[in-house]
């Protein structure tokens, strides 16, 4: 069971341990959390589409960073070989936060969703939670998690596509990569990655979405959301799936630019 205590709590305890041995307070430093939009490259689906994400917004809360503990793996068996797919941390001790609802625009250029406090140390996990956009967000992604717009492509025709997806009450992410090993010097900021491909397999986040079957009046334009029905629907629910698997995102460390 993964330790989840805030940041300050986890700060707590150890001085009272600290206070026994004569140790100091732990280092720490602090560093920008900001969207990075390098993981959304164009990505080629399991059905043939060659999938461009134009637009990708999603609304989240409470950002922890976390040490290295047990690593759950999945196994996937393929031309009948068992072979070990990387899965994600989980168990590994809270040492970093950033508190706070937030609306990710992944495609901003510029700007920062706040501020981490980070102790010194290795980590190798990044969790939070979705959360529901409030009103006063830019429409369509008002009182949903995420909003994902872009062009799907095969065979010398396309259709533009809006997905609008809600995640349950008080979901969370837990186990997204997140490697680094930070000191008092490190310096840069941290970026948060929605991905295309899941980068432990040739997964994307759009397999199994047949974008034309889903443009019945054949008019170059699809918009699914939670009331879609049919084969829209079905849509809706594979890419929520994976909207809200550890698979597609990640956090990296950037240098000082």
């Amino acid at each position: 069971m993964r330790t989840a205590l805030p940041l300050a709590c986890a700060l707590f305890l150890w001085s009272a341990f600290a206070g026994c041995e004569g140790a100091a307070e732990p280092s720490r430093v602090t560093l920008p959390l900001r969207a990075d939009a390098s993981g959304l490259s164009p990505a080629e689906s399991d059905l043939g589409y060659a999938v461009e994400i134009t637009e990708a917004k999603l609304s989240v809360a409470d950002f922890t960073f976390a040490t290295p503990g047990e690593l759950h793996t999945r196994w996937l068996r393929l031309t009948s070989v068992a072979r070990a797919h990387p899965g994600h941390y989980e168990g590994g001790s809270v040492i970093g936060e950033l508190r706070g609802r937030f609306v990710v625009d992944f495609m901003a250029s510029e700007g920062t969703l706040g501020t981490a406090t980070m102790l010194v140390g290795t980590y190798a996990s990044a969790n939070f939670r979705f959360e529901t956009a409030e009103d006063d967000a830019a429409p369509p992604l008002a009182g949903h998690t995420a909003l994902l717009r872009g062009r799907a492509s095969r065979d010398d025709a396309s259709v533009t596509f809006t997905f609008v997806v809600d995640a349950p009450a008080m979901r969370e992410l837990v186990g997204a990569p997140f490697e680094a090993t930070l000191t008092e010097t490190s310096g840069g900021a941290l970026g948060f990655r929605l991905l295309s491909y899941d980068p432990r397999s040739d997964a994307t986040l759009f397999d199994g979405i047949d974008f034309f079957a889903l443009d019945a009046d054949e008019a170059g334009e699809i918009i699914v959301d939670p009331t879609s029905e049919g084969a829209a629907s079905e849509a809706y629910f594979e890419l929520r799936r994976r909207l809200l698997a550890h698979d597609f995102y990640d956090v990296r460390h950037l240098p000082e630019e």
